[in-house]
């Protein structure tokens, strides 16, 4: 695989998954959608937020932007904190709903592996 399809194939990764978190977001902040689970004002906000810039992040790695592989790492990183958070939250009694932590885990290792590719492209000669 080309190191160019290998960004693109990350960037599509990463739009689907930033669209995918943009949707839900703002259908529970906007009060179109009302799980069925305690839900984070900030989490929601949050998702929505790097949602965003994950569409950003997808749509530079497809154009093959310098920038957009350490885009996809910091996102990676900042889902992996907020897990973390999310984790330690529940750990010390707090009401943190399981379909929360499933999405950030899902969200964590779909930008690391989104990451990965995009640098693994990055180190593979043309």
């Amino acid at each position: 695989m080309t190191p160019k399809t290998m960004k693109r194939l990350a960037g599509t990764a990463g739009v689907a998954v930033g669209l995918a978190s943009v949707i839900a977001g703002a259908r529970v902040l906007l009060g179109f959608s009302q799980p069925a689970y305690t839900v984070i004002p900030l989490l929601v906000l949050y998702n929505v937020v790097m949602g965003a810039v994950a569409l950003l992040a997808g749509a530079g790695l497809w154009g093959n932007r310098a920038w957009a592989p350490k885009l996809a790492g910091v996102i990676a990183l900042c889902h992996l904190a907020v897990l973390g958070l999310l984790l330690l939250a529940k750990f010390m009694g707090e009401s943190i709903a399981a379909e929360s932590v499933g999405a950030m885990t899902f969200r964590s290792a779909a930008w690391s592996a989104i990451a990965l590719l995009a640098r693994r492209a990055e180190q593979r000669p043309t």
